[in-house]
């Protein structure tokens, strides 16, 4: 991915500088994705091309599209145009063309492309739910695009396997030194989708996202987000956060304590306030900061955890958390709230 936007990078910049000499780096672009010999310059060349709504471009790349025998230079070409977007519509009959392709990559980035360009999504139902068939688990990235455009017109049962490997893949990547300012665009686009599929109030995938939290513990974010919007939130979903607040992540302790603040019934607070608690103590500042929201949105109930509010206000090394810790403490002795005066004293 990095090396492929470096190659990019030096297309750009020679078309740039050769601008003044040739005064046409449009022109020589396209002769170079008709011309070179080498499959992997015609792919680079066509994905310059992508965003440039010339026609001259858009041409070119449905041209590419139609009869490049390379499938990378057709992806790439598919990749181009959906990049392009509306202002491609002239290529929509090489990319309804290509939704018959042999190559399940360029199936499912045609189908992106006539998409964004108000084709009705249930029109490329079929040659997505194949290309995520052949896509398969070799090819997480085109199964997740495949997949991501059959949320809410396809079941769970068969969205849901196109989506996680993509999402475990690219929230791994992230995890890695450096990873994230790489990365992070995918995982957004990742945590999405599951949102989306959310949304879309089909509890028959809520069991297929918890299995996941087991299997990748890098999605634990995504996953948890999802899950969160769901009305109401899944059966024991106060012990299934509970359970990640003990992850090695932070990010998904994070995430998991940011969770406990959309449980405020009495016995959800009763499950997560304890760990909450525990989790003021966290080496990561992110993480006790977000502990001490959610004890503030439970008010009274979390009253015991006011020792670790007073230990913080003193000695946490973060302005932040103090600042929080203080503002947890006056919420938490609300006089104003509806709990026992036991709680309130």
């Amino acid at each position: 991915m990095t090396r492929r936007i470096l190659q990019l990078a030096c297309l750009a910049f020679l078309c740039g500088a050769g601008a003044a000499v040739a005064g046409d780096p449009m022109a020589d672009a396209i002769k170079k994705l008709q011309k070179e010999k080498k499959a992997e310059d015609r792919e680079l060349w066509a994905r310059w091309l992508g965003g440039r709504d010339q026609p001259e471009a858009v041409a070119a790349l449905a041209q590419a599209l139609s009869s490049d025998k390379e499938a990378g230079v057709r992806e790439a070409a598919a990749s181009a145009l959906w990049k392009t977007g509306e202002k491609a519509k002239a290529a929509e009959p090489a990319l309804r063309k290509a939704l018959d392709d042999p190559d399940p990559r360029v199936v499912a980035r045609a189908a992106g492309a006539l998409e964004v360009m108000d084709v009705d999504p249930r029109e490329l139902v079929p040659a997505r739910r194949r290309a995520l068939s052949q896509a398969g688990a070799k090819d997480p990235h085109t199964a997740f695009l495949a997949a991501r455009g059959l949320i809410g017109l396809e079941p769970p049962a068969t969205v849901v396997p196109g989506l996680l490997p993509y999402v475990a893949s690219m929230s791994e990547a992230a995890e890695k030194p450096g990873g994230w300012g790489n990365y992070h665009d995918d995982v957004e686009a990742a945590e999405k989708a599951l949102v989306r599929l959310a949304k879309t109030r089909d509890r028959s995938a809520i069991p297929l996202l918890v299995e996941e939290l087991d299997r990748s513990p890098a999605s634990a974010p995504a996953l948890l987000k999802a899950l969160g919007t769901y009305r109401p939130p899944p059966d024991h979903y106060a012990q299934v956060v509970v359970k990640q607040m003990h992850a090695r992540s932070p990010k998904a302790r994070y995430a998991a304590a940011a969770q406990c603040r959309e449980l405020k019934g009495d016995a959800d607070v009763t499950v997560w306030a304890p760990e909450a608690i525990v989790l003021t103590r966290d080496p990561d500042e992110s993480v006790r900061n977000e502990a001490l929201w959610a004890l503030g949105e439970a008010g009274g109930r979390a009253a015991a955890a006011t020792p670790d509010l007073v230990r913080l206000m003193k000695e946490d090394p973060s302005k932040t958390v103090r600042a929080r810790a203080a503002r947890t403490l006056g919420e938490i002795g609300d006089a104003s709230q509806a709990v026992s005066q036991q709680a309130n004293a």
